[in-house]
């Protein structure tokens, strides 16, 4: 199976089964609530995306690539960091 390069836009709830990428969008403490002046924001979105590989002699390759980061600024920016874990794991 291969993955796709890019996500569809989320346009509608009916798109959610097939986007694999949310742009991140700030909240507040509630996220329910709109976001007040001077408040700290947080974000939701998308931080990264994972990939589990499985030999079948049990030599496993986990790769974990950022999407969004948070700036100095407490802004979403895109991210550059990957992560790689190679190991062996015992056959049942």
């Amino acid at each position: 199976m291969l993955t796709r390069r890019q996500s569809i836009p989320l346009n509608s709830i009916a798109d959610l089964s097939d986007c694999t990428c949310l742009h991140p969008v700030p909240v507040g403490a509630n996220p329910d609530d709109t976001i007040r002046a001077g408040e700290k924001r947080r974000w939701y979105g998308t931080r990264v995306t994972t990939v589990i590989l499985v030999r079948e002699d049990g030599q496993v390759t986990f790769v974990e690539r950022d999407i969004f980061v948070q700036d100095e600024q407490g802004e979403a920016v895109k991210g550059k960091g990957e992560r790689r874990f190679n190991f062996a794991a015992e056959r049942i």
